[in-house]
């Protein structure tokens, strides 16, 4: 078969081939586009997957903002309970307190007794004792550092003048389960003479609770009340 009938070198490479480079160069021509387009898939697929991964990423940064979010979310739900069960605390033991004092002041009414009037300062001694015997497992007048109330009271800054006591006067109470109410603490002190005494003088005009839950070795948990007078 004549070889002038044959324009497709490329097929029949094993035939003789015409001088020079143009032969080769057509060929590379003829393969370009199958190159190209050879290399047109592959980034195709690169930038396919690269957009794949750039969506994943989004949603993934999605995700992860949106628990982070939620977490935030339940830990300020948590603090704010606490924080509402701390208020909640706070405003039933000023509660118990002033119950305390208005008690006393019944007592006293019913016997023609001028009533006591709050006061914040000798709360704060009171509350100060209460939790310092709950702190430190005790239940005295005098504290672990061998102060009396009175002690305590001008340690504190607070100058009662009373000449009949010589200063303040301090009630306390311990009461376990079933006796840890403001009613208890003043039934107590009613039943003895030398609380009795001090919680219905008419020379005091001032007073204030403090109460503290804590733990007394011997009886448990309970509840410290400490009444000051002035």
């Amino acid at each position: 078969m004549p070889y002038t009938h044959f324009h497709n070198w490329s097929i029949h490479t094993h035939h003789r081939r015409p001088k020079g480079g143009n032969h080769d160069r057509a060929i590379r021509r003829r393969q370009r586009p199958w190159r190209i387009g050879f290399v047109v898939i592959i980034v195709a697929a690169m930038l396919g997957g690269a957009g794949w991964l750039i969506r994943w990423e989004h949603e993934n940064n999605t995700i992860q903002s949106a628990a982070t979010d939620a977490l935030e979310a339940q830990s300020a739900r948590q603090q704010a309970q606490r924080e509402t069960r701390v208020a909640e605390d706070a405003t039933r033991q000023e509660q118990h307190e002033r119950k305390v004092v208005e008690l006393i002041n019944d007592e006293r009414a019913q016997r023609g007794i001028g009533t006591l009037t709050w006061d914040a300062r000798l709360q704060a001694i009171a509350r100060a004792h209460s939790r310092d015997m709950a702190d430190n497992d005790y239940f005295s007048h005098t504290n672990k550092a061998g102060q009396s109330h009175r002690e305590r009271a001008l340690d504190a800054g607070y100058q009662c003048r009373n000449r009949v006591w010589g200063g303040v006067a301090e009630n306390i109470y311990f009461g376990t389960t079933g006796y840890r109410s403001p009613q208890s603490a003043v039934t107590s002190w009613l039943g003895s003479p030398g609380h009795r005494r001090a919680m219905l003088d008419g020379t005091f005009q001032k007073a204030a609770i403090g109460i503290h839950d804590g733990y007394l070795s011997g009886y448990g948990d309970g509840y410290y009340t400490t009444l000051m007078l002035c």
